[in-house]
């Protein structure tokens, strides 16, 4: 004859919901969390993720105009043009300054 047996209590989803309360779902095996927030979570982090490349890239684009309006200033003074085309190599020149390595631009 079978015996019942009591079921262990179930671990509960962690989340805490925008009104303050738990969400109360039975979380995963060895997680915190049930598969709707480790799901929402993970998106979140890829988000989160790819607005920081974004935001690097900007950044980075930025700062490449930063320096061709610093060679703009510093072309039109002809002994700073000298200092540039004598100090920086031809790949410096072309993929920092814009320019090419008699000084025009590109």
């Amino acid at each position: 004859m079978l015996t019942a047996r009591k079921a262990r209590p179930a671990k509960l989803c962690q989340y805490i919901k925008a009104d303050g309360n738990f969400c109360r779902s039975p979380a995963l095996r060895r997680r915190r969390y049930c598969h709707r927030h480790i799901e929402q979570r993970r998106r979140e982090c890829r988000l989160a993720r790819y607005r920081t490349i974004a935001k690097l890239r900007a950044d980075a684009e930025e700062e490449q105009k930063s320096y061709v309006r610093m060679a703009d200033v510093m072309l039109k003074s002809p002994p700073l043009k000298k200092m540039i085309l004598k100090y920086f190599d031809d790949d410096t020149l072309r993929d920092t300054f814009g320019l090419n390595p008699d000084g025009s631009r590109l």
